[in-house]
């Protein structure tokens, strides 16, 4: 169980008339023992005290999956860590207490911030045939396991089985495919299709036509302009944190971190549209004269990102701006994240048609747009849009040019492109929490058992007669729906919380809040 000079060297501590767990207390400077602290210091532990973590681990630890670990190791720093990744490929995933082993891991390998796992774990789980099994092993922990979830994915879709799997293996995969609550359906619908095909690697005719159908009406005409919206919401004491091609396909994402690890802001969030063609250029007047720090690097990954790393590594910078963001609070009231333009993953995939530019023509971002001041092409090309000297693609057609990219694209103006988010974080209440009309909101769902399989449904009434309603729970609106028992929607479930506050919404405007709770069973993804 040790070494003659570690012995030696736990003798000496011993000698000052310290029990044995006193001396791990004191030379770890901790009350208890505890594994989640003890690994997280590991890295930078000596040899000695790498060793006196595994000892006292022998003594104290009660945990389930590291008495399995330890069980399986005799001494050795490199053995240990090793046993913590890959004992979890020695357990049926039927296993009774399967869960709660997966879990307990995934904790640990956090700890010791893990970012390559040994050639033994992926002998380990390459002996299992079918790829969909694979994931009860993976984590979010490495670039390699997020992406080899993303390669099952692609290869075999995104079912219910693998979506459910999502929330335990890769919850910011599972946060970025949820739908968004936009006003227009037709939004919530176009984005859940465009993020499931770049989640996916593909790209169907059907959407094809679709873009092609909302680009001939103009559909991003029905928001507000981001410049607007950033008029609005800039005030005495603002940032605004300009995250380079931030579109809105990311909300549902954002939206997810902010409640998991910035529970104590506020924020808001509000879409608008980019001045086309969507290029920097012609992007960052909002800017002049308000505070304002940017963010470039995403923008600078997407141009040379290879799928599906780069989805991952996007994924993480997202939430490096966040964490910046968020941090900009302590020197300012109001931070306000909002992007120049968006970009698309699919105008690169889709291969759709091309089109000849008039002679005398400048084609600009791989012929998402010309620059032409002496012609229009509009009126022969209905997905072009005419703009001033600029003639912009709002489907995935391009004007024919050699090259191509890798990852996305922007200056055209599909959706995914021109429209980018505004949103609003602060340490205090928006003025807009407070309650405008005076009515009456009965819950009829005051608390509800989450069940395995089934959506939650909140159900409540109101002494008025509105048309139209949503609901508000932290940060994300839901439509609400009228039948004979009153109004109800399905909100999300954060299984880190109990207790939530949804706010009632007529029109934008608010009509009060309303609170249930929500009681946990076994509901896990990996309870199979």
């Amino acid at each position: 169980m040790g070494a003659g000079w570690q012995w030696k060297e736990l003798l000496i501590l011993m000698n000052t008339g310290r029990t044995l767990n006193g001396v791990f207390t004191g030379l770890f400077n901790i009350t208890k023992y505890d594994a989640k602290y003890l690994l997280g210091i590991w890295n930078s532990c000596t040899g000695f005290e790498q060793w006196a973590i595994w000892l006292w681990s022998k003594l104290a630890s009660t945990n389930e999956y590291m008495r399995i670990v330890l069980d399986n190791t005799d001494f050795n720093s490199d053995a240990f860590v090793e046993n913590i990744i890959c004992s979890i490929c020695k357990i049926d995933t039927k296993h009774n207490q399967y869960q709660e082993f997966y879990g307990q891991r995934k904790e640990y390998l956090k700890c010791l911030s893990i970012e390559t796992l040994p050639t033994s774990f992926w002998e380990a789980i390459s002996h299992i045939k079918k790829p969909v099994q694979k994931l009860y092993y993976l984590t979010d922990c490495t670039l390699k396991e997020s992406c080899q979830t993303l390669r099952t994915i692609e290869t075999e879709g995104l079912n219910e089985n693998i979506i459910g799997l999502l929330e335990a293996v890769d919850p910011r995969i599972k946060a970025y495919l949820e739908p968004d609550v936009f006003e227009s359906k037709k939004l919530m619908d176009y984005f859940a299709q465009y993020k499931k095909q770049k989640i996916t690697n593909t790209v169907n005719s059907e959407f094809i036509d679709k873009v092609r159908e909302y680009a001939s009406k103009g559909l991003w005409w029905e928001q507000n302009s981001r410049n607007k919206l950033i008029d609005d919401a800039y005030g005495k004491n603002s940032l605004i944190v300009w995250i380079d091609a931030l579109g809105v396909e990311y909300l549902s994402l954002i939206t997810f971190m902010l409640r998991e690890h910035h529970q104590v802001v506020h924020f808001r969030i509000r879409i608008g549209y980019a001045n086309i063609p969507t290029i920097t250029e012609l992007n960052n007047d909002f800017l002049q004269g308000r505070n304002h720090i940017k963010f470039r690097e995403l923008d600078e990954l997407k141009h040379k990102g290879e799928y599906p790393e780069y989805i991952i590594k996007e994924f993480t910078l997202i939430e490096k701006a966040l964490r910046q963001a968020v941090e900009k609070l302590h020197e300012y009231d109001k931070v306000i994240i909002t992007a120049d333009h968006g970009a698309s993953r699919l105008a690169v995939m889709a291969h759709s048609q091309t089109h000849k530019a008039k002679e005398g023509a400048k084609i600009e971002r791989h012929g998402r747009y010309c620059i032409d001041k002496d012609n229009d092409y509009n009126s022969n090309i209905s997905g072009c849009v005419d703009k001033d000297q600029y003639h912009v693609f709002a489907d995935y057609d391009r004007f024919s040019i050699q090259g191509g990219v890798t990852g996305e694209i922007h200056g055209g103006a599909s959706l995914e492109e021109v429209l980018v988010p505004i949103i609003e974080l602060s340490k205090r209440p928006f003025d807009s929490d407070v309650t405008v009309a005076t009515v009456t909101i009965t819950v009829l769902t005051p608390e509800i058992k989450l069940r395995a399989g089934q959506k939650v449904i909140v159900i409540f009434t109101i002494d008025r007669d509105f048309d139209v309603l949503q609901a508000e729970v932290g940060g994300k609106r839901y439509d609400c729906v009228k039948d004979i028992d009153g109004w109800h929607f399905e909100p999300d479930v954060d299984r880190k919380i109990t207790d939530y506050k949804a706010r009632l919404l007529h029109k934008g405007r608010p009509l009060g809040t309303i609170q249930y709770k929500i009681q946990k069973g076994i509901t896990s993804s990996l309870d199979i």
